[in-house]
């Protein structure tokens, strides 16, 4: 199976701001945060199967001090 991922995402800017990211041909993804201000926030990705229905989602929660 191939895996297609998206970009990863801040569920709050104001935390931890995505300063740079790319998807790959390959089908990777990265990304690059700076932290803002103190807080909790999710970070996620979504990959879609490459010709089948199948979705997983990679998600973390990371606790700015």
């Amino acid at each position: 199976m191939n895996w297609s991922w998206s970009d990863v995402v801040s569920s709050n800017a104001d935390v931890l701001a995505r300063s740079s990211g790319a998807t790959a041909p390959n089908g990777g993804s990265k990304a690059t945060f700076h932290a803002a201000e103190h807080g909790t926030v999710n970070l996620q990705a979504t990959a879609a199967c490459v010709g089948c229905d199948e979705v997983k989602t990679w998600k973390i929660v990371a606790e700015v001090k």
